[in-house]
């Protein structure tokens, strides 16, 4: 199976997570499950982005082109994805276009003001921003204001930062099963679920690598993958050193936020299991650290422009 992802027909973990997210708890797959969640594979803008940037089709668009073989030798498909687009538009309508653009514009809003920015950086050192009368001033003063400038830029970045944190960490959790989430056509990587699950740590997300800090949920409707990594290597390998092996077979409850990217997930908040133990994820937290640090480049950008004579 492996193999064949070397020659770029195949992608086990593509096609695993499809699998899992339309697998009950008994291990058997259910075909309204399946097409809930091929729904995303097949509409959502980001399954398109995605695709754009891999080797290998999305599973559920390579099913569908083995079922137009189907037609050829006169079987019937297993399963069809007939309900997919019905599913997918009850959901989100006819189009998900307006949703990935707001997606994809909070993700990157920080970037395009760095780029707007350098690009009118770019057209002031050549002489070409005197629209604002920047060529009529001495060298110093325009120095000076250009200083400003990216101090307030930076400020800009900062709170574009604090914007995409909010809308990609959002409050009020609620109590969800498995297929609730697996079955959520309008999820992205910014666009989450926040959610509460409770069921069974039934083993690594890497099964049989020790280091794997991320794991598996099962409750009475399905399995999903759940993403615990920190962000920061040293202490995602000590949580899965320490702490992973003593939750598999716990039953669980885990706070988080659900995502989808090629396969689905919850981003943990935290695990709390019945001995009364809690695992917190501080992923969140850590990501205002890198709002922090534009505000203080910000603030260096201002000092030396008010030293500037």
């Amino acid at each position: 199976m492996y193999g064949l992802r070397g020659l770029g027909i195949f992608n086990p973990s593509g096609a695993r997570g499809l699998v899992v997210n339309s697998m009950g708890s008994k291990g058997i797959y259910s075909k309204d499950a399946i097409q809930a969640a091929a729904a995303w594979d097949l509409f959502n803008p980001w399954a398109k982005y995605y695709q754009a940037f891999s080797t290998h089709p999305l599973p559920a668009k390579r099913i569908q082109r083995l079922n137009k073989q189907c037609e050829t030798y006169g079987l019937q498909p297993d399963i069809d994805f007939s309900d997919a687009r019905r599913i997918k538009e009850e959901q989100a309508g006819k189009s998900m276009l307006d949703e990935f653009l707001v997606d994809v514009t909070i993700k990157n809003l920080s970037v395009l003001v760095l780029i707007a920015m350098g690009i009118f950086t770019v057209l002031w050192i050549f002489g070409l921003a005197g629209f604002v009368g920047f060529t009529l001033l001495p060298i110093a003063i325009n120095l000076q204001w250009l200083l400003f400038l990216w101090f307030i830029t930076f400020y800009i970045m900062g709170f574009a930062y604090l914007l995409k944190i909010g809308f990609m960490y959002k409050k009020g959790h609620e109590p969800k099963t498995v297929l609730d989430l697996v079955t959520n056509v309008k999820v992205s990587p910014i666009r989450c679920v926040p959610a509460y699950i409770e069921g069974t740590i039934i083993g690594r997300g890497v099964a049989g690598y020790y280091f794997s800090d991320d794991l598996y949920f099962k409750d009475e409707t399905g399995i999903l993958y759940i993403d615990y990594s920190f962000g920061i290597r040293l202490v995602d390998w000590f949580f899965a050193i320490t702490k992973v092996q003593k939750l598999i077979g716990q039953r669980v409850r885990i706070k988080g936020w659900y995502r989808r990217g090629p396969i689905p997930y919850l981003q943990v908040h935290s695990i709390e299991t019945e001995m009364e133990k809690r695992f917190k994820n501080y992923k969140k937290q850590l990501t205002y650290l890198w709002a922090v640090l534009l505000f203080f480049i910000g603030a260096v950008f201002l000092v030396i422009a008010l030293f500037i004579i």
